[in-house]
């Protein structure tokens, strides 16, 4: 990757984990870069799984169609603690639609203060873009 390119990527990441700090502030990451990697890990995670889902799983269909549906639910859990949401009910939802990032938020909150978090065609928040 060209030095340029990588410079304006790192600015992308940092910026959007910043954007994410201030909107959990009790994140267990303070650092933004750290932050977004950890939680792209996830996304990527999560895109694999729901795109196996989609797929038709073909040996032991059940069982591992159970596996993949709890390590969603494990991301998701995962995603809750690193950004330290108490309230599972919370506004981050995982989206199913291999066309979008799994990992998505939705909060009149993260709209009213003007937050500059990625979003999808839905007006979703995205929690870790491919930067």
């Amino acid at each position: 990757m060209e030095p340029e390119r990588h410079d304006l990527r790192l600015k992308r990441i940092q910026k959007h984990g910043e954007c994410l700090i201030k909107l959990y502030p009790n994140t267990t990451y303070k650092d933004p870069i750290s932050l977004y990697k950890t939680l792209r890990e996830l996304e990527i995670k999560a895109q694999s799984a729901c795109e196996k889902l989609a797929n038709g799983v073909e040996q032991a269909e059940e069982e591992e169609e159970e596996a993949l549906e709890l390590q969603l639910e494990d991301i998701l859990k995962k995603v809750y603690t690193i950004l330290a949401i108490e309230n599972e009910h919370s506004q981050i939802f995982l989206d199913r639609d291999l066309r979008s990032p799994i990992i998505q938020i939705t909060t009149k909150d993260m709209f009213n203060r003007n937050f500059h978090i990625h979003r999808d065609m839905g007006e979703g928040g995205i929690i870790a873009p491919a930067l």
